[in-house]
């Protein structure tokens, strides 16, 4: 960061950190004792702590800020930003860099809390499962209280607080409520879900919309409910909004939530005295929010993520491709560094770049792809830096961080770090995961549809009675046939150890061989059976009855099916209790008249430790591609991550809905059904293919009364959107 930032107070780690932004001036002495608001709760819990973060207040209205914190028991942060105009993003997004909490929550100095507010919403995190899920969010309404209404508020007894002014919102007391608003800018994130996404847009100054813009890429990347009709639309406000399209409709209801609950806080009354200045920021603003809004549906773009300042690494890449580079990961690296292994002279120049650069650890993707990288890789092993592996996994969407090596070469699959009982539904949970990899169609690489065994085993020509010996092949320039082969010595010598177990193979058995799907050639294997690329790896496990392959990533997957697994290579997956090792003909041939089932604990076990502990798990986006050799890959452009496991001690689960958890049926909806307004389902409504955008809602609304005066109103307040909301085509036509 380009400002000078100081710390003051005592930054332990909790659960939440309450973030109370401020600037003072000295006509505005007052706002110091604002910070008094938030401790009104006199019920606040061990694990939430109040962070000040005073955004250049002037030197000596600095100290009183810093001086109040210190005796209400708050952390403080001082940012050198005197110069700039004040921005509430910026201290958001470098209260999220420091402080060293699970959640962060955004609160404004001049609300007023009440007994159990905090309590309330470390409840909210368990039920509405920010625990499990860290891209999901709360919102808290807002009540503004009218001057008499905020004097009142102090006179009460603490314990009804809450209670009395909820009432007179419902009474909808006029002389005490000034407005409500549950679309707001009180809202808790997992901090490492707001470092990931960037926090709040820079290029918002002074006031408003960069937490409108920050919620709104939440709300789009994890659909808890479904979009509204044209979500860019700035369509009425939160308060008066009751037709469901544009995005303040949908935005609202994560405050209506906890409205139900009765979880809202209370705004102070103060004097405004807006400016010509604060006027034009937040039209400039309001403009900046209009495109962004646009540019993140159509690209996707994000604000560069925040860094962790309590992460002490600093990592070194040599690729940024997703496995190494991806945005939900980033911050788990801390500072980071490129280097081109070219620039580097072997290893004492690796060594000495580790040191000048202050290196903590190294992430390598594909650790044998270059002769430079294994020696960079070695050293690492050798001298203990500390280094992380990262690749696609063996199972269908998973992908690793390994700190002990690559596959085969690693020490992560030693029986110790599985070898512990599991309870009945870890069991369950796992067999649970085999029914869906048995049954489905999801492969590393591209497969033909499923089929019925019996219609295979017609294609191939194999009778009812015989067994079959499937043989995978792999791909002769793999990493793992280069350097993993093993006692095998070469692909070449697998294919011979396959030929020579078809000559001597008993009359009841079939070897069937199917190349890789990414492979032009088939090795000369005379007396086998060739199955066709259009067949699905997954029916020719289900059709064997036992597998031979070198350390094909189908190995782990046929441990699903419980078939006998011989394994000639050096297996991540090789474990006395899972398969067995071959290296000549009558290994094979004694295994095939003695098969050995994998043991089933086992299994269950290592497969647990895999699923739950080892492996992460994503959505992967790639397409096929040609080297320069002429051989055919699959790369993989992009990852869409679901759990992160590996690179810090805590996992990172993401949900990332792109369907809506919550249907229109909810109460939430209500607003949106009312004065005969017709809602349809809003999952089928996402699946039509009519004139309607996805996950519209279609209404048709009464006229009511008083309509020529609100629309006259609307009229002088805001030409233009009553130009573009006109039901007269004509009219929509002079809107800009």
């Amino acid at each position: 960061m380009d400002i000078d930032i100081s710390l003051s107070g005592k930054f332990e780690e909790k659960l939440v950190y309450v973030v109370l932004p401020i600037r003072v001036t000295t006509d505005r002495l007052d706002a110091i004792q604002r910070l008094d608001f938030a401790s009104l709760d006199r019920n606040i819990p061990n694990n939430v702590q109040f962070v000040v973060v005073d955004d250049g207040s002037e030197a000596s209205c600095a100290n009183k800020v810093r001086e109040k914190a210190e005796a209400l028991g708050y952390s403080y942060i001082y940012i050198n930003s005197a110069s700039k105009p004040f921005s509430i993003g910026r201290c958001r997004n470098i209260a999220a860099s420091y402080c060293p909490a699970t959640y962060i929550l955004f609160q404004d100095i001049d609300l007023l809390t009440y007994d159990g507010f905090y309590q309330s919403v470390l409840s909210e995190i368990k039920v509405q499962q920010l625990d499990r899920f860290i891209d999901r969010f709360l919102m808290f309404g807002v009540i503004y209280l009218t001057k008499n209404a905020t004097d009142i508020y102090f006179e009460l007894e603490p314990e009804i607080r809450k209670d009395y002014f909820l009432q007179k919102l419902i009474d909808n007391c006029e002389e005490d409520i000034e407005k409500f608003s549950t679309g707001t800018s009180v809202t808790l994130f997992n901090r490492d879900y707001f470092l990931i996404r960037g926090g709040n847009d820079p290029q918002f100054e002074k006031w408003g919309y960069e937490d409108l813009e920050f919620v709104n890429r939440c709300i789009r990347l994890n659909r808890i409910y479904p979009l509204p009709d044209t979500f860019e639309l700035d369509y009425k406000n939160f308060n008066s909004i009751d037709v469901y399209k544009g995005w303040k409709s949908i935005y609202r209801l994560y405050g209506d939530r906890n409205l139900i609950k009765g979880k809202v806080l209370f705004h102070a009354w103060h004097p405004v005295f807006p400016t010509s200045d604060y006027t034009k920021g937040k039209e400039r603003n309001q403009l900046l929010f209009n495109k962004k809004l646009k540019m993140f549906k159509k690209h996707g773009l994000e604000p560069d993520v925040l860094q962790d300042m309590h992460n002490p690494n600093k990592t070194l890449l040599f690729r940024q491709n997703p496995f190494v580079f991806q945005r939900e990961f980033r911050t788990a690296l801390g500072d980071i560094q490129y280097a081109d292994e070219n620039s580097i002279d072997g290893t004492k120049d690796f060594e000495r770049f580790l040191i000048d650069n202050n290196i903590t650890q190294v992430l390598f993707h594909n650790p044998y792809s270059t002769d430079k990288m294994i020696d960079f890789y070695n050293y690492c092993r050798n001298y203990n830096v500390d280094y992380f592996v990262a690749e696609r996994g063996a199972l269908p969407g998973s992908f690793f961080f390994d700190k002990n090596g690559f596959l085969a070469d690693s020490n992560s699959f030693d029986e110790i770090n599985w070898k512990n009982c599991l309870t009945y539904e870890q069991e369950r949970d796992v067999i649970s995961y085999f029914e869906e990899l048995r049954t489905g169609v999801n492969t590393l690489e591209k497969q033909g549809d499923r089929e019925c065994l019996n219609n295979l085993r017609f294609e191939l020509g194999i009778k009812p009675h015989e067994k079959v010996l499937f043989v995978p092949l792999q791909r002769p320039g793999d990493t793992v046939i280069k350097y993993q082969i093993g006692d095998i010595g070469s692909y070449q010598e697998f294919i011979n150890l396959v030929n020579e177990t078809a000559e001597q193979l008993p009359l009841n058995w079939k070897i069937v061989i199917k190349k890789h799907p990414l492979e032009d050639e088939i090795p000369d294997m005379p007396n086998v059976l060739i199955a066709s690329n259009s067949v699905h790896i997954n029916d020719l496990i289900e059709l064997s009855d036992s597998i031979l392959l070198i350390n094909s990533g189908v190995g782990l997957i046929s441990m699903a099916w419980e078939k006998p697994l011989m394994y000639a290579g050096n297996a991540f997956y090789g474990h006395e209790k899972l398969n067995t090792k071959v290296s000549k003909p009558s290994d094979v041939i004694e295994c095939l008249y003695q098969p050995k089932k994998p043991s089933w604990s086992h299994t269950l076990r290592f497969f647990d430790y895999l699923l739950n502990e080892y492996y992460s798990f994503g959505e992967f986006v790639t397409r096929e591609t040609k080297m320069d050799d002429g051989t055919r890959m699959t790369a993989t452009i992009a990852i869409r991550p679901k759990v992160i496991r590996g690179l810090i001690s805590r996992e990172l689960a993401f949900e990332y809905n792109q369907k809506p958890i919550v249907t229109a049926n909810s109460i939430l909806f209500d607003r949106y059904r009312r004065n005969g307004s017709i809602m349809e389902d809003s999952l089928k409504t996402q699946k039509s293919k009519s004139k309607v955008n996805n996950g519209s809602l279609i209404y048709l609304k009464k006229q009511t009364k008083g309509t020529f005066k609100s629309k006259f109103k609307k009229f002088r307040k805001n030409r233009q959107a009553f130009l573009r909301d006109s039901k007269y085509p004509f009219l929509r036509f002079f809107a800009k």
